[in-house]
């Protein structure tokens, strides 16, 4: 929990030393590997990032849903949302858990969109619902990506 305190708080290379040491006692589970991850690729160390994913799916694959299942709850909690460093950790979780999913499911690249556009980075939220229309152009997944990118490209967000 303290390592990702820390990266919470944007503290990327105490959070590494902090998740490499819980590695050291508990080397069986995913989260000290994946978390570890996150602070890699905070840091510009991507190759390691890739690393350590690797070793958390070895461990349990599904962990990339799990995150992006997080920062969905974070970005969609009116609470949770009003607070910067919890938008950012979402943001971090959301951009983690894609980059490690072969196939993304529309609520996944929903969830980085948000994401993305609760931290005011409404081009990068503009992309990837574009992408995601693309990907999923009929049905409701379709209809919400649409008016998704109505908001992002007016520079608005969905909860307003």
């Amino acid at each position: 929990m303290y390592a990702a305190a820390l990266l919470v708080v944007g503290e990327s290379e105490k959070a590494e030393e902090a998740y490499r040491k819980a590695e050291e006692r508990k080397d069986d589970e995913a989260e000290p590997h994946y978390g570890r991850a996150a602070a890699l690729e905070q840091l510009g160390r991507i190759e390691e990032a890739d690393a350590e994913a690797q070793r958390a799916s070895a461990i349990n694959p599904d962990w990339p849903k799990m995150v992006l299942g997080t920062a969905r709850g974070t970005v969609l909690n009116e609470r949770m949302r009003a607070i910067p460093e919890a938008r950012r950790s979402a943001l971090t979780w959301a951009r983690l858990g894609r980059r490690y999913l072969d196939r993304p499911h529309p609520q996944d690249l929903d969830t980085l969109g948000l994401c993305y556009a609760a931290n005011g980075d409404f081009a990068r939220a503009t992309a990837v619902s574009a992408e995601a229309v693309l990907d999923t152009p009929a049905g409701p997944w379709g209809s919400l990506h649409r008016d998704r990118l109505r908001y992002y490209r007016a520079g608005r967000v969905p909860w307003e």
